[in-house]
């Protein structure tokens, strides 16, 4: 059985235990194989680019991300505006400005991820789609 532990550029540890296939397989696959140069301290793009917490199963996402979560929970069964949209997702600590979540929202539109129909007060609301 072979073993590796590599000191990411992060400054995380990370122990490799398998045969020693395995292993060069997996530091190949994270950017340490034969063909990394020494001075080569930024990621390859065989390395995951979604970025977490460091908490396995936490991604971190931005608006789209954090608005989709609350079309999955059901928050879009009734119209919402984007008022109602910026204090779930306040109450969630995930804190955007206006201005960054109503393009947002015409993306989510424009992808046909959500409906976006007039409200009574003239301002536009989203719904499910």
């Amino acid at each position: 059985m072979a073993e590796a532990t590599i000191r990411l550029p992060g400054g995380g540890v990370a122990s490799i235990k398998g045969t020693a296939e395995e292993v060069a397989k997996v530091l190949q696959l994270a950017g340490f194989g034969p063909d990394r140069r020494a001075d080569d301290e930024t990621p390859t793009s065989s390395r995951l680019t979604t970025p977490t917490t460091g908490r396995p199963g936490h991604a971190r996402g931005g608006p789209r991300d954090h608005v989709l979560a609350l079309k999955t929970s059901g928050f879009f069964r009734q119209e919402r505006a984007l008022a109602d949209i910026q204090a779930e997702l306040r109450r969630q600590a995930h804190i955007y400005a206006l201005g960054t979540l109503s393009p947002t929202m015409v993306r989510l539109v424009r992808d046909r991820e959500l409906g976006r129909v007039k409200g009574k007060s003239g301002r536009w609301t989203y719904v499910n789609r």
